[in-house]
């Protein structure tokens, strides 16, 4: 049984998807790219910074617009052989730039079956936060210029078709949002994981999905499957949301889950995480009390328990002794003022420095000796002026600190004084 505290992975036999870009290009400054051959066999691309050579031909059109494309890349560092990830069957929506600029671009001007290798510089990769790897993979390094081998699978149609193709084709979208989606949040990418669960959230109207009516009674299966996985990418949003610091959104989502499968093991702990953040101890105990009865040894409902026990502890205190305040303002007959948080009382060192800095009265007065000393410096004859310029600091030194002490005791005076009259 898979922990509570991962994400609901792709289907078996699915692959991961690409990373994110590191920045996104806008698509029609891409599309107005002039395409340039040279003798070498590459096509040059945004100026030369893209650049593409046909190792196998392709055939039939380009994908368009709102296509999905199937393509698998091989990736590498520009100058060595080690190959450092590679993903297969990768599914892309053209003009969404969920794939890096360069990969988004190339694919664009490839055909199906067609194989080709790139090389991109960084900003058009990864960029300065290169790409984690997952399982055997090795990270694509910071601001590296990378050599792609891209291989166009296939190319779908866009949507908008209608009654059992528009139906298959929904249903496949769903599971690669989910596998790019899932792709993403290995890699920590949380942006990107969180627009491919957003989207995949979307490519069905309602949820429970219905099938069509030409299917009958074959395609309620496909159906509960859609549902299910609708709830899987639901849920993974919610982690998502809640790597983000968005606790209250994840447990919209997390609910929604919870609503369509109500046994989503997955999607009862991150309701219960996101109601300890929002300080909700009573949703949390009931749903981490249904886990432990279905998972009792699983580390992340433990630790989980752990948290909202030290959460309690820590609020039972506060409550304890936000008690005994009410109850001593009452047996004296006062009203209870809820006291602001003390400031920390400052350091020794703190002290001395602040002892130091002079009131506003006292840096006019050294201003004032400063300028006196530069213009009696100025003015002193050339063979007199070392002699001036030790007199002037030893003599500015020592009359303001003659002043500091006088108005420092002044001062002192001053404030026992008013404090006198006041008592």
């Amino acid at each position: 049984m898979a922990p509570v505290d991962d994400i609901d992975d792709a289907c078996e036999g699915e692959a991961p998807a690409a990373d994110a870009p590191a920045e996104e290009e806008e698509q029609e400054e891409e599309e107005e790219q002039e395409v340039v051959k040279t003798a070498s066999g590459w096509e040059e691309m945004m100026e030369g910074k893209i650049r593409k050579r046909v190792i196998k031909e392709g055939s039939g059109d380009y994908p368009e617009l709102e296509n999905d494309i199937l393509c698998t890349v091989e990736v590498r560092v520009q100058g060595s052989e080690e190959l450092l990830q590679k993903r297969k069957t990768v599914r892309y929506r053209i003009g969404e730039s969920e794939a890096i600029p360069a990969l988004e671009l190339v694919l664009k001007h490839m055909r199906v079956g067609e194989e080709a290798e790139v090389l991109a510089i960084s900003r058009f990769a990864w960029g300065p936060g290169g790409c984690l790897g997952i399982g055997d993979e090795k990270p694509v390094p910071a601001d590296a210029d990378v050599h792609l081998r891209v291989h166009l699978m296939d190319i779908f149609p866009a949507p908008g078709q209608c009654g059992r193709a528009e139906w298959t084709r929904q249903l496949q979208e769903l599971e690669w949002r989910k596998s790019n989606g899932n792709d993403h949040f290995k890699r920590q990418n949380w942006a990107a994981a969180a627009r491919c669960y957003e989207r995949g959230m979307e490519v069905f109207s309602e949820a429970p999905v219905k099938p069509p009516p030409e299917l009958g009674r074959g395609g309620e299966a496909a159906a509960a499957t859609a549902t299910k996985t609708i709830a899987d990418i639901s849920s993974n949003l919610a982690a998502v949301y809640l790597s983000q610091g968005r606790a209250r959104d994840a447990l919209e989502k997390a609910e929604l889950a919870l609503d369509l499968v109500p046994k989503h093991e997955k999607a009862s702990y991150r309701i219960a995480k996101a109601a300890l953040l929002l300080g909700d101890f009573e949703k949390c105990q009931s749903k981490l009390e249904a886990l432990r009865a279905l998972q009792p040894e699983d580390t992340g409902v433990k630790r989980l328990a752990a948290e909202l026990e030290r959460a309690q502890t820590k609020h039972a205190k506060k409550s304890v002794d936000f008690g005994k305040a009410i109850l001593e303002a009452a047996g004296e007959g006062r009203e209870y003022v809820e006291k602001p948080p003390e400031e920390p009382l400052p350091s020794f060192f703190q002290e001395m420095l602040m002892s130091f800095m002079p009131t506003k009265k006292q840096f006019l007065v050294l201003c004032l000796l400063l300028v006196l000393s530069a213009l009696a410096i100025v003015f002193a004859p050339q063979r007199f002026r070392p002699q001036v310029i030790v007199a002037c600091v030893l003599g500015s030194t020592l009359m303001f600190a003659v002043y500091m002490a006088v108005t420092t005791v002044e001062d002192e005076m001053k404030e026992e004084k008013a404090t006198k009259k006041k008592s």
